[in-house]
């Protein structure tokens, strides 16, 4: 342990020399006291706050002045009680001095404590008591005070500072040196002269029960009672010296002969004699000095002795001197006493002086007592020391593990050794198994410990090193499997219902365990190792449960499909939404549970039906043979799950639409009143009616071939019409005996024009039309009907070499009339035509002439409207527009424009020119050249873009 003492800067109190009386310390409030009734107030979070406040004291001028002897502070530093040579007594608000700064000493402030005061009493000790009924500001503490004259009195305090109530408890013929008192039991322990006198709190009270039990000193010194213990010892001669000291739950006191010590609480708790288990300082322990000491006061493992100017530490677990120095000062000044505050976050401890003010440090004091601490097997008060280093507390564990070890308390000692890192984890595995004697019981308990241990472990590699996690994570599963088994055999070998419930419970124990254990660790753990372990031992519910918290539905998915159970392995499919899982396992779930899959298939928004083709043709062939020589015909799920999804979706794969068509023509259909399986034309509505809708997405060819070979006839004419194939779709309409559709297939719209083709359909269907009919008595009704039906296309003439040599004048004579005056009507036709064309052309060619005579007349001095110069001086050419251009300025203009045809047909005619002139003819060139005037045909359009004035030309312009 180190020790530090500073020196508490002061020297801004010019009055402080040599006047000092007194120091305080609660709850980091410092109070100290002059002799001349000055009080002063520090915080010691703001230090440079300092409040000061004046006692009213006596004050004749003269040697008999009233002084300040010495203060007592409160824990919840509320109150300080101020005692002065003439035997008054203050109570000080502390609140109300803070609030008004020292500057008003009202009554509110400050009270008297008049029945001490009249009492004469030289009060000795004092210890504040907890009021647990307080209503007020100043009655939650009241006063517990031992008087030279051997008195106690019990000072309560009420809601007026000014009012309080003294009431003698205990008399002694000496005079009393300290007072113990325990809030929380009502323990008291009183010092006097040679005696330490101790009454039990709990056993003073009537009421058993904790909680309404009322704790009093009044209670705990009643008269009724006799003391619990009375110890006796050699008497210290020293009258003005602090021979008693308290802290927490400790106390020590000053005898002739050393110093006695006890922790009152941990003595009680051990059920050994409080005052009798005391320990003792000896004189003789303590470094050589010839002064007798003037004040002790505790911490939590030591006793700060005072000796004039040195001062003396002792370790109280083995009674060695730690520390012994002595507080250097100019004018050798003594050191008055010690105060302490063991109310705020960590103990302060003070030692003062008349004219100074010094802090005690207490450094690493766990260094000094861990070690002791461990060999009085106080584990759990070294684990609480401040300021242990990591290699400490993993001893400290390692200890205390071994010796619950020893104990035989696996479970504690496993989580001790779980805190340790001073020993392997494989060392402390072999302690916590060792010496197995074969039974259940004691397997169970050191399995157990040893998970304890490993679940510790696990905690501190967490976020260290990955590796040893894992492999000790997989220790503990493998563990808990073992439980399991054990368990198992015990349950196995059980007669006794009570006994196989307790396994029973022992069981759901262990499994929420796993499950907790999996849910802790569910991204760190190696799913294969624990799939493995659960496997084997057979543990489907904890399996399952580490496959859901895994999400891993294609193990899920594998388990349910192992044990056939369809609902569970699509609730798994439901809720993985996973395409691929859907694709995998699509066949086995679609055979097996049709219209359940085909509904979870539905709430898959990103399931692409392509992949799922190869099952639902599965499906289908199961379908279909499941279906034969039933009377009544199931629903194709495959078939109905395909509609709906084109009908929901824009699909553009016709492997969909081929293998929803393929279906529904291969589908037998069974019509009422016949056992036997047939096809049904009428359902071939239903096919036509899907390939209407999606005629383009589908291959007609292959629709085409499949109806053709199930005899889907309608079907077929269809395609055959949706493919433009008419001859072939009446053929097949009429080799079946469907004439009505065929008539329909030659008045169809696109007919209209083409009509040797219309003609050659109608011609068809007439001849077997007419074969069926000609020797029935309607043949006339059916010649009249055909040639009405067919609009026209078909006439008598084309229906004759039908008739047999038995078929009568009479049958044909009034369509024979029919046509032959619309043959007149045609030919009358035909005549006005011809005569209207022969007025034409008599009108072209006069138009003709006229066109050889036309000219355009040239004013004298045109110029060319390409170059501006005069027109007649080179050979020229003149447009019917009335442009004129030499021929090769023509030339030029249509080279360089953007008209590509005509610039090429010229450049091939200068190209052949250069090669022989012979091969060429000039009026050629003319022809060429005569096509379109450059000026107001697209080849001036085609330059619109250009500017109008060359470069050339701009700069003949410049000035």
């Amino acid at each position: 342990m180190e020790v530090e003492i500073e020196h508490v800067e002061l020297g801004f109190i010019n009055e402080l020399n040599k006047n000092i009386c007194g120091l305080q310390v609660e709850g980091n409030l410092m109070c100290f006291a002059l002799r001349t009734g000055s009080l002063f107030l520090i915080d010691l979070d703001t230090p440079s706050n300092v409040i000061r406040c004046q006692i009213p004291l006596v004050r004749d001028g003269g040697v008999n002045a009233e002084k300040v002897l010495k203060i007592w502070l409160n824990p919840s530093r509320s109150l300080i009680l101020v005692k002065t040579n003439f035997a008054k007594y203050y109570l000080c608000d502390v609140d109300v001095i803070v609030k008004t700064n020292g500057e008003s000493m009202t009554q509110n402030a400050i009270a008297s404590v008049k029945q001490l005061s009249k009492k004469n009493c030289d009060v000795r000790s004092v210890a504040w008591v907890r009021n647990a009924k307080a209503t007020g500001m100043h009655d939650k503490f009241n006063l517990l005070i031992g008087t030279a004259r051997g008195q106690v009195y019990y000072i309560e305090i009420n809601s007026k500072l000014s009012e309080q109530n003294a009431t003698l408890l205990y008399e002694s013929p000496d005079s009393i040196d300290g007072i113990y008192w325990n809030d929380a039991n009502g323990d008291i322990i009183i010092a006097s002269k040679n005696k330490l006198i101790y009454w039990d709190g709990l056993q003073s009270s009537s009421n058993n029960n904790k909680n309404d039990r009322e704790i009093s000193p009044k209670i705990t010194l009643s008269k009724k009672r006799k003391s619990n213990e009375v110890e006796e010892y050699e008497h210290m001669h020293m009258e003005y010296t602090n021979k008693f000291a308290v802290y927490k739950n400790s106390f020590a006191w000053v005898t002739e002969s050393g110093i006695v010590f006890s922790n009152v609480e941990q003595v009680k708790k051990s059920n050994k004699k409080v005052l009798g288990s005391s320990k003792v300082i000896l004189n003789v322990e303590l470094p050589n000095s010839k002064k007798p000491i003037r004040d002790i006061i505790l911490s939590d493992y030591h006793i700060l002795i005072l000796r004039e100017s040195s001062i003396t530490i002792v370790n109280q677990l083995d009674n060695s001197v730690i520390y012994n120095q002595s507080i250097w000062s100019n004018d050798n000044e003594h050191i008055l006493g010690f105060a302490s505050d063991v109310h705020y976050k960590q103990a302060t401890f003070w030692c003062f002086s008349a004219s100074n003010i010094f802090e005690i440090i207490l450094k690493k004091e766990s260094n000094s007592v861990w070690r002791l601490l461990c060999d009085q097997q106080r584990y759990d008060d070294a684990l609480n020391l401040q300021d242990l280093s990591l290699f400490e507390q993993s001893s400290i564990q390692y200890l205390k593990g071994m010796h619950l070890l020893e104990e035989n308390v696996y479970s504690d000692a496993a989580k001790c050794f779980g805190k340790s890192d001073t020993v392997s984890i494989p060392e402390i595995a072999l302690k916590l198994l060792d010496g197995d004697d074969g039974m259940l019981k004691i397997g169970e308990q050191k399995l157990n410990a040893l998970q304890f241990f490993l679940s510790e472990k696990l905690l501190n590699y967490r976020h260290k090193d990955s590796l040893k996690y894992t492999i000790i994570l997989d220790w503990i599963m493998w563990n808990y499997v073992r439980l399991f088994c054990l368990i198992d055999e015990k349950a196995c070998s059980e007669r006794e219902p009570d006994r196989l419930k307790y396994w029973d419970q022992r069981k759901e124990e262990i499994s929420s365990s796993v499950k907790k254990l999996i849910d802790d660790n569910i991204n760190l753990l190696e799913r294969g190792t624990f799939y493995q372990l659960l496997e084997k031992s057979g543990r489907r519910i904890e399996l399952l449960y580490l496959a859901e918290k895994l999400n891993d539905h294609q193990y899920l998915m594998n388990y349910w499909i192992r044990n056939e159970n369809w609902y569970e392995s699509l609730k798994v499919l439901q809720k993985a939404k996973d395409p691929q899982l859907a694709y995998k396992h699509a066949n086995i779930l679609l055979v097996n549970c049709s219209q359940s899959t085909i509904n979870t298939w539905m709430t898959m928004e990103n399931l692409n039906p392509v992949f799922l083709i190869d099952a639902i043709l599965t499906y289908f062939s199961i379908y279909q043979k499941s279906t034969k020589g039933s009377k009544v015909l199931q629903e194709n799920y495959a078939l109905t799950y395909l509609k709906w999804y084109v009908g929901n979706n824009d699909v553009n794969d016709k492997i969909i639409y081929n293998t929803i068509v393929y279906m529904m023509i291969t589908t037998p259909i069974i019509q009422e009143g016949n056992d036997a399986m047939q096809t049904d034309h009428n359902n071939d509505n239903d096919v036509i009616e899907f390939m209407e809708n999606y005629s383009s997405k589908s291959h007609l060819e292959f629709v085409l071939r499949l109806s053709l070979k199930f005899e889907r006839i309608k079907v077929a004419i269809y395609l055959l019409k949706l493919s433009d194939q008419y001859e072939d779709a009446v053929d097949l309409a009429l080799s079946n005996g469907l004439v009505d559709e065929a008539k329909e297939i030659a008045n169809m719209e696109s007919l209209a024009k083409d009509f040797t083709t219309k003609r050659k359909l109608w011609i068809k269907i007439a001849q077997v039309v007419l074969s069926q009919h000609l020797e029935k008595p309607d043949i006339k009704q059916n010649i009249r009907s055909i040639i009405r039906e067919s609009k026209g296309t078909v006439k008598i003439n084309d229906l004759l070499p039908f008739f047999n040599e038995f078929t009568t004048v009479a049958n044909l004579k009034d369509e024979l009339v029919r046509s032959l005056e619309e043959h007149n009507h045609e030919i009358i036709t035909i005549r006005d035509k011809i005569k209207h064309s022969l007025e034409l052309k008599k009108d072209i060619i006069h138009e003709t002439e006229k066109f050889k005579e036309r000219y355009r007349i040239l004013e004298p001095g045109k110029s060319c409207d390409q170059c501006q110069k005069m027109l007649q001086t080179r050979k020229f050419l003149v447009f019917p527009c009335g442009h004129c251009f030499h021929t090769d300025c023509l030339i030029r203009a249509i080279l360089s424009s953007n008209d590509y045809n005509l610039k090429g047909k010229i450049e091939n005619f200068q190209k052949r020119l250069n090669k022989d002139r012979k091969s060429v003819n000039p009026k050629e060139l003319e022809e060429l050249m005569a096509t379109k005037c450059c000026l107001c045909s697209d080849i001036a359009i085609n330059k619109i873009d250009e500017a109008t004035i060359d470069d050339k030309e701009r700069s003949q312009w410049v000035i």
